[in-house]
């Protein structure tokens, strides 16, 4: 007997299989509940990259391996789907749901970066430099807990205001610091990496955002239709 990992738990569906496959609406409900487990991992980890914890690259790694599995088992069935005949309302949210898998992979990817790359902010001699550019982490944080469909109160028009918000801050700490480092007030390589980490964090959101505004557009069907079998299944590609 073979002990499942945490991270091939996590990498296996669980809602797809060649009974939903039958039928395009309820196919697009299992992708669009494992989208929300993909969301939920991009955004775990878009969190811990901005949680400023030096010691978990190993464990940000593997949670990558895992959403990266995920996302190819979805963009697999979504294949095998597309082998039928299908309307083009069904073909268009299918695209959707791959278009939004993409954009939280490249989200995850950009929280491996920042992690593997981390400023340490409070080199920063500058007080109000330091305030500066913990108020945008923080601006991102509170972006990111936004970005969670499966939340009763997800509203993707908030997700887009905050995001304008953070953009705004993004563009005043970068022009502080480019300030600060032409007075020669901040080592000019500390400017740099502070600004291509922000860069990444600003991305690594954005990516999340545009997610969520496929995911949103995308209708389900009612919950109290849809039976959650919670154990893990494997995609039957072979369409039979």
């Amino acid at each position: 007997l073979r002990f499942v990992t945490q991270e091939e738990s996590e990498s296996l569906p669980r809602y797809l299989d060649k009974t939903v496959a039958v039928s395009p609406d309820l196919a697009v409900n299992a992708l669009m509940l494992e989208m929300q487990r993909v969301a939920g991992m991009a955004r775990s980890m878009a969190l811990q990259a901005l949680g400023h914890e030096l010691s978990i690259g190993k464990r940000m790694a593997s949670n990558f391996q895992a959403l990266s599995k995920l996302a190819s088992a979805i963009a697999d069935f979504v294949a095998m789907i597309e082998r039928g005949v299908l309307g083009r309302d069904i073909s268009a949210q299918l695209r959707g749901i791959l278009s939004a898998g993409q954009y939280l992979l490249i989200g995850a990817e950009e929280a491996v970066a920042i992690v593997r790359e981390q400023t340490d902010i409070s080199a920063l001699g500058d007080i109000d430099l330091r305030e500066m550019v913990s108020e945008f982490h923080a601006d991102a944080i509170k972006l990111v807990q936004l970005v969670n469909p499966e939340d009763a109160a997800f509203s993707y028009a908030d997700c887009v205001v905050r995001l304008e918000q953070m953009q705004t801050d993004y563009e005043s700490v970068k022009f502080a610091l480019m300030q600060a480092g032409s007075e020669l007030r901040v080592p000019i390589p500390l400017i740099i990496d502070i600004v291509d980490q922000n860069s990444r964090i600003r991305r690594m959101c954005r990516q999340l955002v545009r997610a969520m505004e496929l995911l949103d557009e995308i209708p389900r069907i009612g919950d109290d239709e849809w039976v959650d079998d919670s154990s893990p299944v494997t995609v039957d590609e072979s369409g039979s």
